[in-house]
């Protein structure tokens, strides 16, 4: 693959200028620095190899080489965005979810805040990263999804088991026709600012919902409640024993109560 002839394949897409590696630290690194130097809106960075991606929580995201996507969209907030900037992470999530069921006839759930779990195993990662310039918002989503086996790493102790897309949908899988659909639907969702309906789509697709969960919380012991779903601004509703806290991203997981 070449820079050319991947801007072809996404010439139908709304990304307004490509950036494509062979092989890359991290597409979320490389695209930080455009922006800081002037990329434009919707602006893509892509790689085949990701030696040093990062996930929430500064978890490492590798990359094999013709096994996944890993890629990072720029985007510079609208007023509008900006004002509901919890929630682009989970437009993200849901971009990835609509282009895998059209595609593929597959069922995606998101894992609040971040994952897209196939089969209740992690599938793709979301990292969105937020930057001002002067007095312009601006964000770079980062996203990484297991195509074929090779991409699917080993289960960490306590950690959600992996699959890949080929997997779960049973046929080979092109990597950069899904890459067009996450694009065009992430386009969509941001044209569209319809922000009920996007509520709406992610609320019917969330992993674990109206299950008991543990919240996962920095020095603290888990804590265990009931996922009663989002509140406006993306955040996570739980039920708790001692009563209905909002919890928003920062440095908290959700995990099912029986793992």
């Amino acid at each position: 693959m070449n820079e050319s002839h991947l801007l072809t394949l996404l010439s139908d897409t709304p990304i307004s200028l490509l950036r494509w590696f062979d092989t890359i630290g991290s597409t979320n690194d490389a695209a930080l620095e455009w922006l800081a130097a002037g990329a434009p809106d919707f602006a893509l960075v892509a790689a085949d190899q990701q030696t040093a991606g990062r996930g929430r929580l500064q978890r490492r995201w590798i990359t094999n080489p013709g096994s996944a996507l890993a890629f990072s969209v720029i985007i510079h907030l609208t007023a509008d965005e900006e004002a509901h900037s919890g929630l682009i992470p989970l437009m993200a999530g849901a971009a990835v979810c609509q282009a895998m069921e059209h595609r593929y006839a597959l069922h995606p759930r998101i894992k609040w805040p971040n994952d897209i779990l196939l089969g209740g195993r992690k599938t793709c990662g979301i990292l969105v990263e937020s930057q001002w310039l002067g007095s312009q918002a601006s964000a770079v989503i980062g996203i990484g999804v297991n195509i074929t086996p090779e991409a699917v790493p080993e289960v960490e102790p306590g950690a959600l088991p992996a699959t890949c897309v080929e997997e779960a949908a049973n046929l080979p899988i092109d990597r950069f026709a899904l890459l067009g659909s996450i694009l065009k639907s992430l386009g969509g969702w941001r044209a569209a600012a319809n922000w009920d309906v996007l509520a709406l789509f992610i609320q019917s697709r969330l992993a674990y919902l109206g299950e008991t969960i543990e919240l996962i919380e920095p020095n603290s012991q888990p804590r265990a409640g009931i996922f009663a779903g989002l509140d406006a601004s993306g955040a996570a509703i739980i039920d708790l024993p001692e009563g209905r806290e909002l919890i928003r991203a920062g440095d908290v997981r959700l995990r099912p109560a029986s793992r």
